[in-house]
């Protein structure tokens, strides 16, 4: 498996996608980037041969995936471009262009709503491998998804909501004081 053809790959074809079909489709994203990140980390600790630790770097590659895509999602909506598959947008009646506008809607908070439980579930299925210790650096980072769900939770899965924006000074203080906390008790 060449990580760093498929990473490639998988970005040269999101250049020509404004909205993913399913949560499959994304789920298929997360695999082909953040996944293959994460694989490349477990080569370098020479773990990836190890089969819990591989698909636990899979299930925290969708997991950062989603995150990293919900708090991006004001931005890309602005450039017309709407990760939310249409599956969970049409369920739910989300209107992309009231996405670009910036406008809180309750579709758009269920829609979150799922793709944070989503993401909550490959932490989950992630954290139930057992991983040899000398992986546990290269899955660190299921510390970023951790911490937007957090967020998420506390504005009730309201991307829109004034306090989402202050995710970057919450990932700031945060993230560097869980990275260590995780490295000191030897779990990710």
């Amino acid at each position: 498996e060449d990580l760093l053809i498929s990473l490639a790959d998988t970005r040269a074809k999101d250049l020509y996608v404004k909205q993913l079909d399913s949560l499959s489709a994304l789920e298929d994203y997360g695999l082909g980037t953040q996944a293959a990140i994460l694989k490349l980390g477990l080569q370098a600790l020479g773990t990836y041969e190890d089969q819990e630790s591989h698909d636990a770097a899979c299930h925290v590659g969708i997991a950062m995936t989603i995150a990293l895509l919900l708090r991006g999602t004001r931005h890309h909506a602005r450039r017309q471009k709407l990760y939310i598959p249409k599956d969970i947008a049409s369920t739910y009646k989300l209107s992309p262009g009231s996405v670009a506008k910036g406008e809180p809607t309750q579709a758009l908070s269920k829609c979150v709503y799922e793709m944070a439980m989503l993401a909550k579930e490959h932490l989950d299925l992630a954290a139930a491998k057992k991983i040899p210790p000398e992986s546990l650096p290269a899955l660190y980072p299921a510390a970023i998804p951790r911490l937007v769900i957090a967020k998420l939770e506390t504005v009730q899965y309201d991307i829109m909501h004034p306090d989402w924006n202050s995710m970057s000074s919450f990932m700031k203080l945060r993230l560097p004081l869980l990275l260590l906390q995780n490295r000191m008790l030897g779990k990710f």
